[in-house]
């Protein structure tokens, strides 16, 4: 299976001819070194040939120094270094709104707990006054309804 880099095609090509020139090799001596034909290589460096992997495996035993996010992506691996940083940055940042977040969802059940507790005491108030037995009326399963609906 080949992996091609179709999208940018075009602009892999110009940074492959501009790196290939910027050695001194011609297109010939190029295609030699990396193992296919002059005709292949100047497809590479003219965006007619897709640029598979085993292409850019030859291209960096060719030229060990050359960075393939520079040739894939025009980026710089400073560039994706940087990208990290911030990235990693964010998601510290990230962390403390996510804890400032489970902080106040723990202070709100907390608070919600409180008024359901008050609620359940003004039931047995309730039910003391109607001198209601262990089963409830229909009034106190109404008010149980009521505020079930207001905590919720």
């Amino acid at each position: 299976m080949k992996l091609f880099f179709m999208k940018n095609e075009n602009q892999i090509a110009e940074r492959l001819n501009q790196l290939v020139k910027s050695k001194g090799y011609s297109t010939k001596e190029f295609a030699e070194l990396c193992d296919t034909t002059a005709p292949n290589m100047s497809g590479y460096l003219n965006g007619k040939r897709p640029i598979g992997i085993k292409i850019l495996d030859k291209i960096k035993e060719v030229i060990p120094e050359l960075d393939l996010n520079w040739l894939l992506y025009n980026e710089s691996a400073e560039d994706l270094n940087a990208l990290q940083e911030a990235t990693s940055t964010y998601q510290i940042q990230n962390h403390s709104v996510d804890d400032a977040i489970k902080k106040l969802i723990d202070l709100e059940t907390k608070v919600i707990s409180h008024r359901i507790n008050h609620l359940e005491e003004d039931i047995a108030s309730l039910k003391s006054i109607l001198k209601v037995d262990d089963m409830d009326s229909e009034m106190i399963t109404k008010l149980k309804e009521i505020i079930k609906k207001d905590t919720h």
